[in-house]
């Protein structure tokens, strides 16, 4: 698929309340050595909402026979989750030394990224906690892997950290290589979230148009 739908919204990663505990998603796992395995995503219960930023750094995964296993980024190459009617799944991807946003500074760490674009430059986001001592907070970020080849991840820096959030255009074009100014010119300078995904699947749109087509 060249864009995926937006299963789950950029600031509002909870779905309806449960009574239970535990929820049950069902979902599947991508072992490292590539094989898929159905099953089914325990989500824990939080506040009344289940919350699903735990995604992120792990997930509790139920196999056919009933047996629970967590598994953390690296453990797996990737898993999915059942969104909609239980048919329409996120797809979550690990990745080593990714660069976030930390209370002082930033830090790397091996995460789940959620794929939200696919094609020849994909986009991926994070959601994550931050505490600087006096509140916390959900820090949501953008990256791209632009070489997928080389597995070439780019963390896309936000003019500035706050809500409604505002990326350069110029800090995305870098990475979307052979683009004509024709095509990228009707894209705005600040781009929300949303904005970006929709560039980068108008770019891989072009490419499969007018690059593959033509090799």
């Amino acid at each position: 698929m060249k864009h995926l739908t937006l299963i789950i919204m950029f600031f509002s990663l909870y779905i309806p309340r449960s009574t239970a505990s535990d929820v049950e998603k069902k979902g599947y796992i991508i072992t490292n050595n590539g094989d898929s395995i159905p099953g089914n995503i325990l989500l824990r219960k939080e506040l009344g909402n289940v919350s699903m930023i735990e995604l992120f750094s792990r997930v509790r995964f139920v196999d056919s026979t009933g047996k629970r296993t967590d598994y953390k980024p690296g453990d797996l190459k990737a898993f999915g989750l059942a969104m909609v009617n239980d048919s329409i799944f996120s797809h979550f991807v690990s990745f080593y030394n990714v660069e976030m946003t930390a209370s002082f500074g930033s830090k790397k760490e091996n995460v789940f990224l959620l794929k939200e674009v696919d094609g020849r430059v994909e986009v991926y986001h994070l959601l994550h906690p931050v505490f600087n001592g006096t509140y916390s907070a959900q820090v949501p970020e953008l990256y791209l892997l632009a070489d997928k080849e080389n597995n070439i991840l780019v963390r896309i820096k936000p003019r500035k950290m706050k809500v409604p959030m505002r990326f350069k255009r110029s800090d995305i074009l870098p990475h979307l290589k052979d683009w004509p100014e024709s095509e990228y010119g009707k894209i705005h300078e600040e781009l929300s979230p949303f904005e970006v995904m929709e560039c980068v699947a108008a770019y891989n749109n072009w490419w499969n148009n007018n690059m593959v087509n033509n090799q």
